[in-house]
């Protein structure tokens, strides 16, 4: 059906001077950084909503409908090259009524037509150029377009006229076909609830993951190499993930920290590496990618001990707290991947340039543990920073003891970001989207929990706090923050990363009001986006959605699925009250999920993760005994940096008896503990009593099951 629906294509490809425009364009008045950047572009953009759509009623024009984000850097070069063009701008404006989208305000939108493109072309990615009908139905899908034939493509100033042609003398075609398309659309939307669930999804999984796993450069698949943030999580996460699975995590954690995704001077991840060696970054540097990874490497620490990850996760939120947070709480969502001086310019350096900033005997030291040769690894001579020899051999190589050798690299490492900083940067998104910021509080709180670091929780909390005063309106959060005002309405994904951080909270601290806050959230989650048909989360609240399409959305996409994501956030809330009601919720999403079938593994990590929890993968460590009493104390410090990463931690305070939840009422006694029960599975094993034995079994699990070194 879908290739009748797109016979279109098919036929299209094989078809395959001053306007006197007055620029500024009605752009300029947009809430969107991205969308204002298109203000002087000579084409009479509309912004998403009805006005255009009534243009294009009015006229009988199609839609050509423009999606892209403010660090894309392939967007900003069809900005440059293709709507910047006054002959295309004058075409453009005669042919079609042209809507520009910001994918970060509308992800639904962005969702919707990716969906389309893929199954058109076979692929997606941004910018995203849709043709549509006058009701937005698509019927002609790409990506970029330069305005001539070019880089391999066809030139939007030959292909758009055949394309409004076709619409024009075929309309009647063109709209039968699209209402198939639609079709197709609604079709891959539609999920049926499952009779049971079975862990088999997640053991393929892993055994594709491992098919997957790049061993000589870490990584999944080839070029460009994405982190595949979810589905390293996943694996840390599964119960039968083995301590050859944890070396996989280990080998890529260690390969993107040792390569130029990694900013070695000014700390943080770029998005992907444009090679399969991670050599060369896309250097767009997003929230997202940052919080996950954050909390990754300071697992990853828990896990193996090494004080390399715990330090890449310093630097990680030392560069976030630096440049992406805004005072108040909250964070920028990115900073662009163009820099004023050129694609990469703020970030490489050639050998002269350390020669001359550091002298030549130490210049040339740095320049070859960061890899900086003569001929570059990128343009102009010069290279992207990456670690390109150990700390051994180097001192071996230039006869310098490693305690020199780690003092220099400390001081040239500030030399060359106080020298980088004169440079002209690369700009930051100022904007808000709520499931980033809160990804990210995730993060920073899980590595206050193994450092004690304050800065981490205060920002934490700040950035909760404005989440629910400044971006919650009629007591509905917003999925943005622009112009000192909230957005337009959440998306699930708002609502499960926000849940997940504040019980992340509420476990690093215990502090009742965190959880009664996930509960709060977690209730208006389940009334806006729950299905009550046939259970899940649908990705918006809206009742009636654009084209009559209500999205459901199980895989990641770049950020972790909401909807997934909200199965995990119940059963810990299940574990953590006792309400039946948040795990039955949870298990008839799952199998909601279950449903959809032939999902990537690589694109399902949080899903896999909920399904491991959801089949009794979820560990319950209860711990007895009063806050006041240190013992009891330390007994938390030690299983919150214990290895188990799909669990929840609850402190069963004989002085708070009102708020424990009933299942755990029998193991209350007149000791102040600490006593620990281990449960997994709705079951518990032998109460350990006393911080020497809680500190023995936790010992013994972690060299028995997790030890990867």
């Amino acid at each position: 059906m879908i290739k009748q629906a797109i016979t279109l294509l098919t036929v299209i490809s094989i078809l395959t001077a001053n306007t006197g425009w007055a620029a500024p364009n009605r752009l300029k008045d947009s809430k969107s950084p991205y969308v204002r950047l298109h203000k002087d572009n000579p084409i009479d953009w509309y912004e998403w909503g009805d006005e255009a759509f009534a243009k294009a009623r009015e006229t009988g024009k199609p839609l050509l409908i423009s999606i892209g984000y403010f660090s894309c850097h392939w967007c900003h070069v069809m900005n440059e090259e293709t709507f910047s063009n006054a002959e295309v701008g004058k075409l453009l404006n005669e042919l079609f009524v042209c809507i520009k989208v910001d994918r970060q305000e509308h992800p639904d939108i962005d969702n919707l037509y990716m969906s389309f493109l893929k199954m058109s072309t076979g692929s997606g990615g941004w910018p995203q150029t849709i043709f549509a009908d006058s009701d937005g139905t698509p019927f002609f899908g790409g990506t970029f377009f330069p305005p001539h034939d070019d880089y391999g493509l066809p030139g939007l100033l030959k292909l758009a006229p055949k394309i409004a042609d076709i619409y024009k003398k075929n309309r009647g075609e063109v709209t039968e076909r699209s209402a198939k398309v639609l079709r197709a659309l609604k079709n891959i939307n539609t999920f049926k609830p499952q009779g049971g669930l079975s862990i088999k999804p997640a053991d393929d999984a892993l055994d594709e993951m491992g098919g997957f796993y790049d061993w000589e450069n870490g990584g999944f698949g080839h070029k460009p190499k994405f982190p595949h943030e979810s589905s390293l999580s996943f694996i840390l996460e599964y119960q039968n993930s083995t301590p050859a699975d944890f070396k996989m995590v280990r080998h890529a954690l260690d390969k993107m920290a040792d390569g130029g995704i990694y900013d070695h001077i000014g700390g943080g991840f770029h998005r992907y590496a444009v090679d399969e060696k991670w050599t060369v970054p896309h250097f767009e540097k997003m929230l997202y990618t940052n919080a996950v990874l954050l909390k990754l490497y300071v697992r990853m620490y828990r896990l193996t001990r090494d004080t390399k990850y715990l330090n890449v996760a310093k630097d990680v939120a030392g560069f976030v707290l630096r440049d992406m947070y805004r005072p108040g709480g909250g964070f920028w969502p990115a900073i662009d991947a163009d820099s004023p001086g050129g694609e990469g310019s703020f970030y490489v350096w050639s050998r002269d340039e350390l020669l001359t900033l550091l002298g030549n005997e130490d210049g040339a030291i740095v320049a070859d543990y960061y890899g900086i040769t003569e001929p570059g690894n990128f343009s102009s001579l010069k290279s992207v920073p990456r670690i390109s020899i150990s700390a051994e051999d180097l001192s071996k190589k230039h006869k310098v003891t490693i305690e020199k050798l780690k003092k220099l690299l400390s001081y040239a490492k500030q030399k060359m970001y106080a020298a980088r900083t004169k440079r002209p940067a690369p700009a930051t998104e100022k904007s808000v989207i709520a499931s980033w910021s809160a990804m990210m509080t995730s993060g920073l709180i899980e590595l206050y929990s193994v450092t004690g670091t304050p800065i981490y929780k205060v920002v934490t909390e700040k950035t909760l706090k404005f989440l629910e005063r400044s971006m919650t309106v009629d007591g509905v959060l917003r999925h943005t923050f622009m112009d000192k005002k909230a957005g337009e309405d959440s998306y699930i994904e708002d609502y499960a990363h926000t849940i997940t951080a504040w019980l992340d909270l509420f476990e690093t601290t215990q502090d009742i009001k965190y959880l009664q806050k996930a509960q709060n959230m977690a209730k208006e989650a389940i009334r806006l986006f729950g299905d009550k048909k046939r259970g899940g989360f649908f990705l918006s609240a809206n009742e009636n959605p654009f084209m009559g399409v209500r999205q459901k959305v199980y895989s990641d996409s770049v950020i972790p699925s909401g909807a997934a994501l909200m199965a995990t956030n119940l059963l810990k809330l299940y574990a953590l009250t006792g309400n039946k009601q948040y795990r039955i919720t949870a298990i008839d999403t799952l199998k909601n999920a279950h449903s959809a079938g032939g999902m990537s593994a690589l694109m399902t990590g949080s899903y896999l993760s909920a399904l491991s929890a959801g089949v009794g993968g979820l560990q319950e460590f209860a711990l007895v005994g009063s806050a006041k009493n240190q013992a009891v104390m330390r007994a938390l410090a030690k299983i919150q940096m214990a290895p188990y990463f799909n669990r929840v931690i609850i402190l069963l305070d004989p002085a708070n008896r009102s708020i424990i939840p009933d299942q755990h009422k029998d193991k209350l006694g007149p000791q102040n503990g600490p006593i620990l029960y281990i449960c997994n599975n709705f079951t518990c094993d032998k109460p350990l009593d006393g911080l020497s034995a809680i500190s023995e079994v936790i010992e013994s699990r972690y060299k028995e099951n997790y030890d990867s070194k």
